[in-house]
């Protein structure tokens, strides 16, 4: 072998090992991370799939699915009307818990529905939905319903936000601003709901209490007139006792100050003559002062005011 093909040999050996075996290295390495990431994420969109299936908090949910397909507002209350008369056994024009139990129950829906009181109650918002005797009439059912069916389309928004989020984040912000105005639309309507049975039920109150009070005005109308008298007399007499009362406290009060008033005044009068007498003093005493040329001197002058007011008090005497 003459020196020059060892040379290449060599020089061969070497950019293999040390340049393309590392770039094929490199690529098997991508490759095999590329492949473990999308295996993970399959796992994870397959466990989410299961959570999500696992997820359904109320037992109709295999009802509420049967509507996804539902393409008008008419559409939708032939279904519930159908159901409704179908759940009906007893054609009594109201569906109680009893009956929508054992409806459900034989239809054929996967897993069955096992549809207890409290969820019963749930639904119904506490009974604000039904009747007088607990049961939900026709309107009141399909208003159930669609309250249901907004419930049911806000928690699977809720529950496959995570995964598109991760596959396409924009397409989940427009899921996510979809689930807020589905929540928004939800709590809406059961205020809707909600504040139209109470007007309802205020109502028939005040209608039971003006019947109430009709009925007692005409038994009894006189005593009715003695009872506001004694009460207007009550009243009367303890507003009466509150103002003698005020007129106490007031008068109290005028006397506590007219108290403290003549004790300043006699404070002052006594203090004044002491008080005139130290500034006279003041005025009388000497006041040295030191001559500022050659300091040797102390030289005592009594104030001119001073001396007026000895004077005039000498006169005086």
């Amino acid at each position: 072998m003459t020196p020059g093909s060892a040379l290449f040999f060599v020089s061969f050996l070497i950019i293999v090992s040390f340049t393309l075996l590392p770039v094929v290295i490199a690529v098997l390495l991508d490759n095999f991370t590329t492949a473990t990431r999308r295996e993970k994420d399959k796992n994870e969109r397959e466990k989410l799939e299961r959570e999500r299936g696992e997820g359904t908090t109320t037992s109709i949910d295999p009802l509420l699915q049967t509507f996804i397909n539902v393409k008008s507002d008419e559409e939708m209350k032939k279904r519930c009307s159908d159901l409704f008369d179908r759940l009906d056994v007893d054609r009594s024009g109201a569906l109680s818990w009893q009956e929508l139990y054992e409806g459900l129950k034989k239809m054929e829906f996967k897993p069955r529905i096992n549809f207890s009181q409290d969820e019963y109650n749930a639904i119904t918002l506490q009974h604000s939905l039904c009747d007088a005797d607990g049961e939900l009439d026709k309107d009141a059912f399909e208003r159930t319903l669609r309250i249901q069916m907004l419930s049911f389309a806000e928690r699977n928004l809720a529950n496959s936000l995570p995964a598109v989020m991760r596959d396409d984040q924009h397409f989940g912000f427009v899921m996510f601003a979809l689930k807020l105005a589905v929540g928004d639309i939800t709590k809406r309507t059961l205020g809707v709901d909600v504040s139209k049975r109470t007007r309802e039920e205020e109502q028939q109150q005040s209608s039971s209490i003006s019947h109430v009070e009709d009925s007692k005005t005409s038994r009894g109308g006189d005593e009715s007139k003695e009872m506001m008298m004694q009460f207007m007399a009550a009243v009367n007499k303890h507003n009466t006792a509150i103002m003698e009362r005020l007129e106490a406290l007031e008068n109290k009060i005028d006397n506590l100050s007219s108290k403290h008033t003549k004790e300043e005044a006699k404070k002052t009068r006594r203090t004044m003559p002491r008080e005139v007498d130290t500034e006279r003093r003041k005025l009388n005493k000497p006041e040295g002062r030191r001559s500022s040329t050659n300091g040797f001197h102390n030289l005592f002058q009594i104030h001119p005011a001073a001396q007026n007011e000895r004077q005039e008090d000498n006169f005086m005497n």
